[in-house]
């Protein structure tokens, strides 16, 4: 029986949330999902009297004082005594039996015994069996009013771990932004600094070619000076005869004379 209990009372209390959710001050997101709230983190359960929906209410008990013989208020007795004492509303009740039967206004038939005896056997198994049925219905009525608690408990912890999964992928949500803003930071680093090769390598580039071209002009300018000096030194020794080789002998003899002392 609990086992078919609780699955109704679980979509019962799933129906109520949702239905509380639609009816709520709260703005609803237009989402696919009708119970999605937008503000989730500030969301209080309408027509909650308190916080969280606890503690539960108390539960009913049932005073042995409010009835008397199971069936009739004790309250009236309290009224009838006064005026009639401690019998007095036995006596009105034998009285009123009698005065009907007198009257002929309740007929006396055989099938009043069948009721007097109906009536003392129960009266007498209330009286044997009564407290022992009435703590057996107690025991079942605690155990499903446990039943219904664990699952209340069940759906708070449920919603709450919910909520911290929500925070959770909230606070991942973030990460992820800022590891975008890492890799695009890195993504234009990464082009700053292919940019700044490519520049590096066009000035290596440029730098090449106006060094070849220098060292073609050095190139030039020595094959240039090495033609002048073979040109100039192959005029020189033509220009050089036996004869200016013997002026130039007798000038460097009589300019060392001179310079010899006396």
């Amino acid at each position: 029986m609990l086992s078919r209990l609780i699955p109704r009372i679980n979509t019962a209390l799933r129906s109520t949330i949702i239905n509380n959710i639609r009816n709520s001050s709260l703005t609803v997101a237009s989402r696919p999902r009708d119970n999605y709230v937008e503000d989730y983190e500030n969301f209080k359960m309408p027509l909650a009297p308190y916080e969280g929906m606890g503690p539960l209410p108390v539960k009913p008990t049932w005073d042995p004082n409010y009835m008397r013989h199971y069936v009739i208020p004790e309250y009236w007795f309290e009224f009838l005594y006064p005026r009639t004492g401690v019998t007095g509303p036995y006596a009105l009740a034998f009285g009123t039996t009698a005065f009907l039967v007198s009257k002929e206004i309740y007929i006396y038939s055989p099938e009043s015994w069948h009721l007097f005896a109906l009536l003392t056997v129960t009266y007498g198994l209330l009286k044997v069996a009564g407290p022992m049925l009435q703590e057996m219905m107690h025991s079942n009525e605690d155990r499903h009013f446990d039943a219904i608690y664990r699952l209340k408990m069940s759906e708070i912890d449920g919603l709450e771990a919910e909520v911290e999964d929500i925070k959770t992928e909230k606070w991942r949500s973030g990460l992820q932004e800022m590891y975008h803003d890492i890799k695009k930071s890195n993504l234009a680093l990464m082009l700053e600094t292919e940019y700044l090769n490519r520049k590096a390598s066009l000035v290596s580039a440029v730098k090449k070619k106006l060094d070849y071209q220098v060292a073609v002009q050095q190139v030039d300018r020595e094959l240039a000076h090495s033609h002048l000096v073979n040109w100039v030194e192959e005029k020189v020794r033509k220009s050089i005869t036996p004869e200016s080789q013997k002026k130039t002998l007798d000038v460097c003899i009589a300019r060392l004379a001179a310079l010899t002392p006396k």
